[in-house]
């Protein structure tokens, strides 16, 4: 389970930086960074 975890994360934080840099939506850009602050990165 923490393995799935990690890769949901890891894939949303990416996603995010994607989504936030290619459409400019800042809301999934702060979203990212939540996450990459939340997992300590």
């Amino acid at each position: 389970m923490g393995e799935s975890l990690n890769g949901t994360w890891r894939y949303s934080l990416d996603e995010a930086y994607t989504l936030g840099a290619g459409h400019g939506t800042l809301s999934l850009t702060v979203f990212g960074i939540c996450i990459k602050m939340g997992k300590g990165g």
